[in-house]
């Protein structure tokens, strides 16, 4: 039995439940580097809200919601904040699928800034990178005040 093609959406009110449920896995997942914990009731501050120069994304596969992705519109480039596929579907090109689809969505100058210490997320952004550009993108390590060292990558599209 095969899977259908995966589809992304743009977060509206309508989705944003689900949004805001993949994103606490996604910050349970990352507290081990953030540092972060939840509040009393069990939920995650977010450090990034979704609002007028945010939009959110999520990836569905067979109606099943399984990764989200935010974009910050600075004016004069595009960021990719947050990225994140629930763990039951890594490796199957999903991750890939997310970041094509929402760099096709706007040209011009892209960033993403995994921390350093995330290094399945830096090497992932290295392969889909590698590919989606040719090669044609520059990789810097920098200091985040949120985060500490981070990777930037900075891309054409």
């Amino acid at each position: 039995m095969g899977f259908s093609e995966p589809e992304v959406v743009a977060v509206t009110p309508q989705w944003l439940p689900v949004y805001q449920n993949l994103a606490q896995a996604y910050e349970s997942e990352f507290s081990r580097l953030t540092r972060k914990k939840p509040d009393r009731e069990g939920r995650f501050c977010r450090g990034t809200e979704l609002g007028e120069t945010v939009e959110g994304f999520l990836l569905y596969q067979d109606g099943i919601p399984c990764g989200l992705a935010s974009v910050v519109d600075h004016g004069d480039q595009h960021e990719v904040r947050d990225l994140y596929i629930i763990p039951a579907c890594r490796h199957g090109h999903l991750g890939r699928h997310l970041v094509q689809s929402l760099l096709d969505r706007h040209p011009g100058i892209w960033i993403s800034r995994p921390m350093e210490s995330a290094q399945d997320l830096v090497k992932f952004w290295q392969r889909v990178l590698e590919d989606y550009t040719h090669g044609h993108f520059e990789q810097q390590r920098m200091s985040d005040p949120q985060y500490g060292a981070v990777i930037q990558f900075r891309f054409w599209r």
